[in-house]
């Protein structure tokens, strides 16, 4: 089975490890931690853990451009490479870094996007 196809099967489980975090930002401008700022780093990272603990011997790596705030996931095993992301468009609006919860967010295995780099 290829990296692709097995992350694909992984969807629910990296929909519900994100949705942990979603659960406890307030999202409001006013968190604790992120202040105005959105998740996407603390979703990413709970991805890399949830991947590594059904992956074993995967490499990973932060995703992203410069000039985008945004951080998703690279899964890599050989010559295999794949991008694991929720847009942040599926739990949030705003921009740069002034963002908030869509309220009623509840994600699914379809919010996870998968592909190959």
């Amino acid at each position: 089975m290829s990296l692709l196809q097995e992350l694909r099967l992984l969807k629910a489980q990296l929909a519900a490890v994100a949705q942990v975090v979603l659960d406890d930002w307030t999202g409001d401008g006013e968190d604790p931690t992120l202040g105005a700022g959105g998740p996407c780093d603390q979703i990413a990272r709970a991805m890399c853990v949830a991947v590594g603990e059904r992956l074993p011997g995967v490499e990973l790596d932060d995703g992203g451009q410069d000039g985008d705030d945004h951080a998703w996931v690279v899964v890599s095993r050989g010559d295999d490479k794949c991008g694991v992301d929720i847009p942040a468009s599926a739990y949030e609006v705003g921009s740069g870094y002034s963002w908030r919860k869509r309220e009623g967010v509840n994600l699914t295995w379809r919010d996870v996007a998968v592909w190959t780099l």
